[in-house]
């Protein structure tokens, strides 16, 4: 994973880092509930570690509230077969089993 951290998008900082992530599954069992939050099922939690004492005061005084992730991605696009598709791939195979069983 690429270890770069910057404030605002323009100033690097070094010592921050991110430590777990997961997507909320449940309302009552989920660790989010467990920390104070209510939010949708589906909202992605990040957790992070930062070294940095004045920084780590910053974010306790809500100087920083949150995380916004920069990333390249490549975007691949996916064709999910329609229904007459599925239908008609599924009338082949059902016609090649009936071959098979009544040569």
């Amino acid at each position: 994973m690429h270890q770069y951290t910057n404030l605002e998008h323009a100033i690097p900082v070094q010592g921050v880092n991110i430590v777990e992530t997961w997507i909320q599954a449940d309302a009552e069992k989920d660790k989010s509930a467990a920390l104070g939050f209510t939010t949708p099922i589906g909202t992605w939690y990040i957790g992070g570690h930062v070294e940095d004492d004045g920084l780590w005061q910053d974010v306790k005084n809500g100087v920083f509230k949150g995380w916004s992730l920069e990333g390249y991605f490549l975007e691949n696009e996916e064709k999910m077969m329609d229904e007459y598709q599925v239908e008609k791939i599924l009338d082949q195979m059902i016609e090649d089993l009936n071959i098979l069983e009544h040569p």
